[in-house]
């Protein structure tokens, strides 16, 4: 086992021993550490992306710690997304401070063995800690802090555990969320998501394609204190065998967007065979009058206990307590303080600690086994065990780790250090070296770069260090303040600029670093050229005549490779595309998938050697406004084009745009259905996309309908078991008539199903039997068509009996228009109960997948001559 050190004041050319440390955090991740080794980084600021890709075994981590807790601050460029990605397994991360990543803090998937101890992480866009597809993960002791503003992110996220060790026999939790302070973790965007102070997500792997089936091992959430959350406090979400005790969580659900649904300091949904014990759960009515909700029990459950909690609204004797779906309250038989103030010490200023007092004082249960510790560090059992994360009675540290942890420490280490750090460190050890003074860095501005609007063209770093000046080797160490497009670094350190399709003139501002470390920034300017009509005037594809950062990588295995998009107005898909990188010489097969999974249609590559290729399907797709796809294509040993951390943001080609992380991928062999995502890498698939010339596209002559026949729900059959009304709110934008409803049928085999057509008040206009058949698209003709009117709003909607239904989340968060009908963003409702309740809930942006016929011509008869259903 060895110690390797880095430093602001080292070289990456030294051996990484503590008198000859390496410059930079990335460089030691990538030497040849061995099991049981230790990276050591001194205090500094760290401008970098840190990849962990070689990790320990079973005989001992590889441990990145910082020397001094707190003092090594790792800042990743502009051009970076998470901080630190965790990519092999037995990897221990200790004492940073973590701010300022585009996507999360730390995050890791499909690896186990994972430790984040003891980190200050804060101010990132995604969550501070996001851990996926793994198991075997601590995370314990970090003040985790105003994360999460970009949108579904939380302080501390594991989504998806899964059995990837195989390891049947180890007893005991195998995911450990323990120690920890989160508060402020607030989405900033509507609709409001997540932004939880700790969420375990989907354990049951029901989303995304995932085969994986329930995660039946134990988990324990423990001492832990969140406050002033966005969502709730602590989310237990589809995950099952899940232990929650002795947690504080204290008025949580302070998103702006929050709408009033599904709320709670404390939430169980879906989840089965859960233990709740000793926690303290205060809501915050004041920040507005629907946040009421201490305890939040929703959907389908099962074997969920909940003991010795003690629950409070600010309304003496209120439960507070929210319960969907016919789930039992909590009793007071079983130990649960009810309404009850749990007297702390002074919370509004940081002190969460138990009052003399309180009724949470010795009134916990140890039926379900205790920690020896609380957050504070001290004794977690004097005379009985308390409820909440501190023990009263222990020595009296509890105030300052709940409070000024959140005040002080949060405030001065991301402050001062930053700032002092950079400008002495560097500063002064370059100075007094002995010899020569080393020559200041100083960066020039730079002319005479040339770009096609549209397209990406690679800038050689070389050529924009060519006229400046500095100590040693110097280097583009970040890009940043993009005019007339965006701008990042790829793999090799070379600049990618991405014009816009209007820009006329372009540039960037970019940072020159030198051998001590130290920076300057200058600005290039750039010239756009028009960009080249595509053949016919009227196709669109994303990538043109892009080249990928590698062309070839060096992965040998059978992977599929892909493109998550969306249809922002109505056309056809005409052709897929694809970049060849390794010129294999058998034939290739592209795919159109819906964002569900199912295959929609496939193309044949003939081999031509390496470049661009593009074959045209049989029949063009017809696609619509708001629909998601997904465009990929196989390779049988690896060789694929790639360009890393390429799309860390969302792209718009006009009619088709994607979102951030947007390129898939899936390893196995045929057509495996690719979701998996990595480093915000593009693996360079595309489509030809020709617009429709309006948007809507015909269903029968004369008619309309919202989703085209080849939409697909990302979850087609919900695993909640309840009856609810699921339906769309729908504007209609000239006078017609509703000719038949549709409905998207994600069983197969199920009970039929009762479509009904509201006002928008509620008001039951007409009504039909869906036939149920098989899985797919089914449509049921009215029997009268019904009149509407311009400017009017309606609802269509289904009842299903049994739950079942067809969902995607996150769908309406804009305003769709599907020519003469438009639909508003949270167009999406429900209800729970019996059939026929008007359905007025909303949640998460979700689309049920329900349609109408529309008939412009309002003449009575009916433009569907027959029931449809469809299976793609």
């Amino acid at each position: 086992m060895a110690t390797y050190y880095v430093a602001t004041t080292g070289n990456d050319a030294g051996n990484g021993s503590a008198d000859s440390p390496w410059r930079t955090i990335s460089h030691a991740m990538s030497t040849e550490l061995q099991p049981g080794d230790e990276v050591v980084v001194r205090p500094g600021t760290y401008n970098e992306q840190v990849d962990i890709n070689r990790g320990g075994s079973a005989s001992g981590d590889v441990t990145l710690r910082s020397e001094v807790p707190g003092e090594a601050l790792i800042r990743p460029p502009s051009s970076g997304w998470t901080a630190i990605n965790v990519n092999d397994d037995y990897v221990t991360i200790d004492g940073f401070d973590i701010a300022g990543a585009n996507g999360s803090g730390i995050g890791s998937a499909d690896v186990h063995h994972i430790t984040v101890s003891n980190n200050i992480i804060h101010d990132n866009g995604e969550s501070g800690v996001q851990l996926n597809y793994g198991e075997f993960f601590i995370v314990e002791g970090n003040e985790i802090y105003g994360n999460a503003a970009s949108g579904w992110y939380s302080g501390i996220s594991i989504y998806q555990a899964r059995n990837i060790t195989g390891d049947t026999e180890t007893e005991g939790p195998r995911i450990i969320i323990r120690d920890n302070v989160a508060y402020d973790n607030v989405t900033e965007v509507a609709p409001h998501t997540d932004g939880n102070g700790i969420i375990l997500d989907d354990f049951q792997n029901n989303q995304n394609g995932s085969t994986w089936g329930t995660y039946q091992y134990e988990s324990l959430v423990e001492n832990n204190l969140l406050y002033e959350n966005g969502g709730k406090g602590i989310a237990i979400h589809w995950s099952d065998n899940v232990t929650i005790s002795n947690n504080t969580a204290y008025h949580n659900n302070h998103s702006p967007y929050l709408d009033g649904t599904w709320q709670g300091e404390l939430s169980n949904q879906d989840a089965n065979n859960n233990v709740w014990v000793n926690n303290i759960a205060i809501a915050d009515p004041e920040f507005n009058n629907q946040n009421n909700t201490a305890i939040g029990f929703y959907g389908n459950n099962s074997n969920v206990e909940w003991a010795n909690n003690i629950t409070y609204n600010g309304r003496d004797g209120d439960g507070s307590m929210r319960l969907d779906g016919g789930n039992p309250a909590l009793s007071a038989a079983d130990g649960n303080l009810l309404g009850v103030d749990p007297q702390l010490v002074d919370p509004a200023n940081g002190d969460f600690r138990l009052s003399a007092d309180s009724p949470a004082i010795d009134a916990g249960s140890q039926d379900y086994g205790v920690a020896s510790d609380d957050l504070a560090g001290n004794d977690r059992t004097v005379g009985e065990v308390d409820m909440g994360a501190y023990e009263y009675g222990s020595t009296s540290t509890g105030g300052s780790t709940g409070g000024s942890t959140g005040g002080s420490t949060g405030g001065s280490t991301g402050g001062s250090t930053d700032g002092s750090t950079d400008g002495s460190t560097d500063g002064s050890t370059g100075g007094s070296d002995g010899g020569e003074a080393p020559t200041p860095v100083a960066a020039n501005d730079d002319s005479g770069f040339v770009v096609t609007a549209g397209e990406a063209t690679t800038i050689d770093s070389s050529a924009l260090l060519a006229n400046d000046v500095g100590s040693g080797t110097l280097d583009v160490t970040d890009v940043m303040n993009a005019v007339g497009g965006s701008v990042r670094l790829n793999a090799s350190g070379d600049v990618v600029f991405t014009a816009a399709a209007d820009a006329a003139t372009a540039g960037f501002d970019y940072e020159v670093t030198d051998a001590n470390g130290t920076v300057d920034t200058a600005t290039a300017s750039i010239s756009v050229q028009p960009a080249t009509d595509l053949p016919g005037g009227e196709q669109v594809s994303f990538w043109g005549d892009a080249m990928p950062d590698v062309q070839s990588a060096s992965d040998t295995a059978s992977v599929e490779l892909g493109l998550r998009f969306s249809v922002d107005e109505a056309g056809t898909i005409d052709a897929l595309r694809f970049f060849d990188g390794d010129g294999s010489d058998g034939v290739q097969t592209g795919r159109l998938w819906s964002s569900s999974g199912q295959e929609i249609a496939s193309v044949e590559f003939e081999a031509s050697g390496t470049g661009w290729k593009t074959a045209a399907l049989d029949q063009p797709i017809t696609v619509r406004a708001g629909e998601r796809y997904v465009v990929s294509y196989h390779v049988d040993d690896g060789g694929y084009a790639v360009s890393q951390n390429a799309l860390t943001g969302s792209a718009d080609a006009g009619p088709i745009s994607h979102s951030s992380n947007a390129g898939v991928f899936a390893y196995g062999d045929g057509a495996t259905f690719p979701n998996g995502t990595y480093q915000s890498s593009n693996y360079f698939a595309d489509v030809v996309f020709s617009s429709a010339g309006s948007t809507a596209v015909p269903e029968a002559s004369g008619s309309t309908t919202i989703w085209s026949d080849g939409a697909r729900p990302d979850i087609a059959s919900d695993p909640d078991t309840d009856g609810v009304e699921l339906g769309l709110k729908f504007q209609v934008n000239e006078d017609g008539e509703i000719d038949a409803l549709r409905v998207y049928d994600g069983a197969d085999g199920g009970p039929n199903y009762t479509g009904r057509l509201w006002t928008a008040s509620g008001q039951e206009l007409a009504s039909v039997t869906f036939e149920d058949t098989d899985q797919g698209w089914h449509t049921a003709l009215l029997e009268t068509p019904i009149e509407v009117t311009a400017g009017e709003s309606y609802v269509v909607s289904y009842h299903a009996p049994e739950g079942g239904y067809a969902v995607s989340q996150d769908y309406f968060t804009t305003e769709l228009e599907a020519g003469p009908i438009s639909l508003a963003p949270d167009a999406g409702v429900y209800t729970y109960g019996d059939e026929g309740a008007f359905p007025s809930s909303t949640y998460g942006a979700s689309n049920y997948f329900v349609d109408v016929v529309f008939d412009e011509t309002r003449d009575g008869t009916s433009a569907v001559t027959e029931t449809t259903g469809f299976l793609f």
